[in-house]
């Protein structure tokens, strides 16, 4: 049986009482593992940091071709281009 995506299993949920602490605080919280998720967390973090350098990656990519676009494309004014569409109703 999937247990990943078992949202009405109760022994996959493992649901367990344990206290976080935070700012010197001792709070008690329900958790559980995440039975909707079929992807482990060292597995997303993975795919998070790979999506970052992609994202990176793409940005570059976008800077450059921006600076090639410049040299032949006009710089477009939306503020006269509004006006010039108040005008023409």
């Amino acid at each position: 049986r999937n247990t990943l995506l078992a949202h009405s299993d109760s022994s996959a949920w493992n649901l367990r009482t344990g206290f976080v602490i935070r700012a010197d605080r001792r709070i008690l919280l329900p958790v559980h593992n995440a039975t909707n998720a079929p992807l482990v967390s060292q597995t997303v973090r993975t795919l998070s940091d790979i999506c970052e350098k992609f994202m990176d990656h793409i940005l570059e990519q976008r800077k450059q071709l921006e600076n090639d676009f410049a040299l032949h494309l006009p710089v477009v004014d939306f503020e006269d281009r509004e006006d010039e569409e108040e005008t023409t109703k």
